[in-house]
């Protein structure tokens, strides 16, 4: 004997799904807003760090002592 869910199992399977990809969603919307930030400060550190180099570095038309 062939048996089927009733319209209000489905939908409550229907919508424990469309829950459980949302809050996937969200997780890994946190997620990566977490990572960009962290790159954003790694670019911003390097950037800085290579400010730094190059003003060491000599400039055209500059001696050498």
């Amino acid at each position: 004997m062939l048996t089927t869910n009733s319209a209000p199992e489905t939908a409550s399977t229907v919508t424990g799904m469309l829950l459980d990809l949302i809050q996937q969603g969200k997780v890994s919307k946190d997620r990566l807003a977490r990572e960009n930030a962290y790159l954003r400060g790694e670019v911003a550190r390097l950037a800085h760090e290579n400010a730094e180099l190059r003003a060491c570095l000599p400039r055209k038309g500059d001696t050498l002592s």
